[in-house]
């Protein structure tokens, strides 16, 4: 690596460091505050944790096509007005966490084309806050959206807009491009500012991250679309005020932990019949939930432990024929509900389960919804359990169709009789030779 820098008589030094690129390199000889220029030698294939951390006075620097790892706080605190730019070259694969913060003069990184970094650490441009536009590549896999935080940035996708990293902490409504297929963890959380995110309507997002939308207590209402595959763990808890959410149209097949809860303003709900299992805690402290709708066809499986406890609102339970299991305090302090139905498949099983159930009895399910741990109040609940649903008899296959008689095959035409042959014609009589004349006397 080559270095310019100005001594303390002003006057310009060079250096060079062959190898990894660590801070002790230079910095025990070299006042970070003068170090100006720098080109990273093609010898180098990492720079180090702190390599230029408080390099005050760097201006400039350029890192060739063998590094391909930046280590944590490496360009930190680099805050001179002609710090304005870098390229990371397309060899970089992995770039650590608070690399460039307070680089507060930087307005353009950017990364080659055909770039090859997959991670990007938190707080990576944190307080960069001359940086007023970032095209993340496609090639980025694992970043959260503390990489842009205290910037002055509003949106951050990757170069496809395929994938949302970041949305400003007082967005207050969002339109998500048709393009997007993800939405990564922690994006919109505890933006207490958001209270409308419309989806494009021929949108193709399938990935909803962990807490995406956890805090966002201004948000009301939200349509998730048919696409959705996946909605992470705790991806809308304590949305105290979202009342309204569609959730029966889409092919997701697990309501995982905490996804809705405290959403104490959601006052139903209708599980898809893709979803085999409901989490821990899933829509735990949905005071005001009236309605627990299961499609007639449902596969559901499992619900976790306190998945729906301190859910007031609800009245009565039908649980599909397919439910297998049901943890503890799965519906503890429901002090509402009135009467649960079972199939006795369902029932069967749980008692395969929990040896509290004897076989001969029914009322001892309310053990299931943790109603025994509150003393004090009533158990006030009627179990009715129904003869599991018989299966639609197949339909007859339709016999198949005679086969038609083959055609008789078309007599083959009689060969036309030989012409006879012409005689051959008589050959004509050869003439008589005429006689000799006599001889005269």
């Amino acid at each position: 690596m080559a270095t310019s820098f100005t001594d303390i008589y002003n006057n310009t030094q060079s250096i060079n460091i062959v190898g990894e690129l660590l801070a002790t390199s230079y910095n025990s000889f070299i006042p970070v505050a003068n170090v100006k220029n720098v080109i990273i030698g093609n010898n180098v294939t990492s720079i180090g944790g702190s390599a230029f951390r408080q390099c005050t006075g760097l201006e400039s620097i350029t890192i060739t096509n063998t590094v391909t790892f930046i280590g944590n706080n490496a360009f930190q605190g680099c805050r001179n007005v002609n710090f304005t730019q870098i390229v990371i070259p397309n060899s970089v694969t992995s770039i650590g966490t608070t690399v460039f913060k307070s680089c507060v003069s930087l307005t353009s990184i950017t990364f080659q084309s055909v770039s090859t970094v997959t991670s990007i650490g938190d707080y990576t441009f944190d307080t960069c806050t001359g940086l007023g536009s970032i095209t993340i590549p496609n090639s980025v896999t694992a970043m959260t959206p503390y990489a842009f935080v205290n910037t002055n940035l509003n949106t951050v996708y990757n170069a496809a807009n395929t994938t949302l990293f970041y949305v400003k902490s007082t967005t207050s409504n969002i339109t998500i491009p048709a393009t997007v297929t993800s939405i990564v963890a922690n994006v919109f959380l505890n933006n207490t500012s958001l209270t409308t995110i419309t989806f494009a309507s021929t949108n193709t997002l399938t990935y909803i991250g962990d807490s995406a939308f956890s805090g966002c207590t201004g948000l009301n209402s939200i349509n998730i679309p048919s696409s959705v595959t996946y909605i992470g763990s705790g991806a809308f808890q304590g949305c105290v005020f979202l009342g309204s959410t569609t959730i029966g149209d889409t092919a997701i097949t697990a309501i995982n932990s905490n996804t809705f809860s405290g959403c104490s303003s959601l006052n139903s709900i209708t599980i898809p019949t893709t979803v085999t299992s409901i989490g821990e805690n899933a829509l735990y402290s949905c005071s005001n939930i009236k309605s627990l709708t299961f499609s007639s066809v449902s596969t559901l499986t499992s619900i976790g432990a306190n998945a729906f406890y301190y859910c007031n609102g609800l009245t009565s339970i039908n649980f599909p024929e397919s439910v297998r299991e049901i943890a503890g305090n799965a519906f503890g302090s429901v002090w509402s509900l009135n009467s649960v139905t079972m199939y006795s498949t369902s029932v069967n099983n749980l008692r395969n389960t929990w040896s509290q159930l004897p076989a001969t009895s029914t009322t001892n399910l309310q053990w299931f919804f943790g109603f025994i741990y509150d003393a004090g109040y009533p158990i006030n609940f009627t179990v009715t359990i129904v003869a599991e649903p018989e299966p639609e008899p197949e339909p007859e296959p339709e016999p198949e169709p005679e086969p038609e008689p083959e055609p008789e095959p078309e007599p083959e035409p009689e060969p036309e009789p030989e012409p006879e042959p012409e005689p051959e014609p008589e050959p004509e009589p050869e003439p008589e030779p005429e006689p000799e004349p006599e001889p005269e006397p």
